[in-house]
């Protein structure tokens, strides 16, 4: 989780959102929605804080007047409002975020022309095609990734992966799933850098496919996601860590162009010396 900053066009108006660096924004296509491109970004009510312009505020309502539209009294902007369907909540016009926190947005569009109707997409958004490999952004598809990566790291605790996994993301991390008819079949975990002696490069922390589901190819199409993610991002190298004992893993690596390069060194600072 990162704190993104925003606000109006003339300035007056200023905020700021706690959200993940990968964000999944909708775009709907209601008759105030649409005309204004806005994109958006729903949080709870304790993930956004007003820093400035509460009295740049002016407030527009219709319909049911659940919503409550915030405009910029002086340039007319609308960067944020309360919702319809969250009104205890806000929605971030991810357009009027600044940049610079912002990795990816992924957009989902909603028939907000037949709000009833649709209403409950908001809360229960249509799973991944099996086969498809996307970001892990929204708690629950975290969480659905807990069963494949328990197959790798098995220290891991259900009840605390979701929140390890927002913890990781502060540094950078993050976790992409391949989907299959009934949930996640292959996750890796991984983060970009740079380095001195590699240059930019993505680092891949984890990299599992569900047991009753390999030798199906999840793993290559998986480490192919990632190659192709690393080049759009300007990296250069692509690397990761396998246990000595890993042999069948290490073959795989091979199979897939990695090149064992170096050894790696360790030092537990919690044993005793």
């Amino acid at each position: 989780m990162l704190t993104h900053r925003g606000g109006c066009h003339c300035g007056a108006v200023a905020f700021e959102v706690d959200a993940p660096p990968e964000l999944e924004v909708v775009e709907c296509n209601c008759s105030i929605c649409a005309p204004s491109a806005y994109r958006h970004l729903i949080v709870p009510h304790e993930r956004f804080r007003l820093l400035r312009g509460e009295e740049a505020l002016s407030t527009y309502s219709f319909g049911t007047h659940t919503a409550r539209h915030h405009f910029c009294r002086h340039c007319g902007v609308k960067s944020f409002y309360v919702p319809r369907s969250h009104p205890d909540g806000f929605s971030v016009n991810v357009r009027c975020l600044a940049p610079g926190t912002v990795r990816s947005i992924r957009v989902r569009p909603f028939d907000g022309a037949h709000w009833e109707e649709a209403r409950a997409a908001l809360d229960h958004p249509a799973a991944p095609e099996p086969g498809a490999v996307s970001l892990a952004t929204t708690d629950a598809e975290i969480a659905a990734c807990f069963p494949v990566m328990h197959e790798l790291r098995l220290k891991l605790v259900a009840s605390d992966f979701v929140a390890r996994v927002r913890r990781q993301q502060q540094a950078g991390y993050q976790l992409a799933m391949l989907s299959g008819a009934a949930g996640p079949v292959a996750v890796a975990g991984f983060r970009l850098s740079e380095t001195l002696a590699w240059g930019r490069f993505l680092y891949v922390d984890d990299l599992a496919t569900l047991a009753s589901e390999r030798s199906r190819g999840h793993g290559a199409r998986l480490l192919g996601w990632l190659a192709d993610y690393a080049l759009e991002h300007g990296c250069e190298q692509l690397h990761l860590d396998s246990g000595v004992q890993r042999l069948d893993a290490h073959r795989f690596y091979q199979r897939e162009g990695l090149a064992i390069t170096s050894h790696h060194f360790a030092r537990d600072l919690g044993a005793k010396r």
